[in-house]
């Protein structure tokens, strides 16, 4: 129960005595929790008895590459320590993300507050044909001679409960300098469809902003090659439309840019 659960002496949510460590001092006198503690965020700790596993979920993608996939365990996203990594297979990391789309890759599913010109239409950025190197020429989105406060809509034709976001940044054949990429955002969900045709960037009504691990989109490798990342999203909300506020850019010229972004779910 609540006044037990962190208890070390055996009876909180580890049936381990800590409490006769003979170390002094003794290094665990109150079991640890995750901040947020909650089944459906899958943000919260696990201990099976026996042989044992502890595991975690990270909220970055940094360590989930760093430690989630090089500790021998069953998911590559999780953290996993014990002498069994095997005896906890999370429900979350079973489920693989599956990239979802617009029903068609055209401008009456994918909009912008702008567009540079037709050859950098909003809808190649989720258009998973498209070249994710060398000349963005046809193959993303730039705005038109603006670098802040630009919105990008997405209507996926039903509703969806994304809980991560794929993206590639912009880039020109990799090349360093002028790096017109998106840098920070905020993430929104909304099923009213006048919401979605309104391009305005300080307009909000109808649409509920979305929890993300990250508020920031990472700036392209300087190199013609693919660089994907990805952002977990906290949400148990079914949404036909989603909508990024991109807030600036890496390079304040006249340009803003994203090479790809694929919504996902797990269910």
């Amino acid at each position: 129960n609540t006044d037990n659960y962190r208890k070390a002496d055996g009876t909180g949510w580890i049936p381990v005595n800590f409490t006769s460590l003979t170390t002094t001092p003794n290094p665990l006198t109150l079991l640890p929790v995750d901040p947020t503690n909650s089944t459906s965020t899958g943000l919260y700790y696990t201990y099976v008895n026996g042989s044992w596993e502890l595991t975690a979920l990270f909220e970055t993608t940094n360590y989930q590459t760093k430690y989630g996939s090089t500790d021998n365990g069953a998911s590559p996203s999780l953290f996993e320590l014990g002498n069994h990594l095997k005896i906890t297979p999370n429900a979350m990391s079973q489920r693989p993300y599956m990239s979802v789309y617009p029903p068609e890759q055209s401008d009456i599913y994918v909009k912008a507050t702008s567009k540079f010109n037709t050859t950098y239409w909003p809808y190649f950025v989720t258009d998973p044909t498209k070249n994710l190197i060398s000349t963005p020429v046809n193959n993303q989105w730039y705005s038109a001679n603006a670098y802040t406060n630009q919105r990008f809509h997405i209507d996926l034709g039903s509703a969806k409960i994304i809980k991560r976001i794929y993206y590639e940044n912009a880039h020109n054949s990799g090349a360093s300098g002028m790096v017109y990429g998106v840098k920070n955002f905020t993430f929104w969900g909304s099923n009213n469809p006048a919401a979605f045709a309104d391009l305005v960037y300080g307009n909000d009504a109808e649409w509920t902003q979305i929890p993300t691990a990250v508020t920031l989109f990472d700036i392209h490798v300087s190199a013609n090659t693919p660089d994907p990342k990805y952002i977990l999203v906290t949400n148990t909300t079914a949404y036909r439309y989603y909508a990024f506020k991109f807030a600036n850019t890496y390079y304040n010229g006249d340009l803003m840019g994203i090479r790809r972004i694929e919504l996902q779910t797990n269910d």
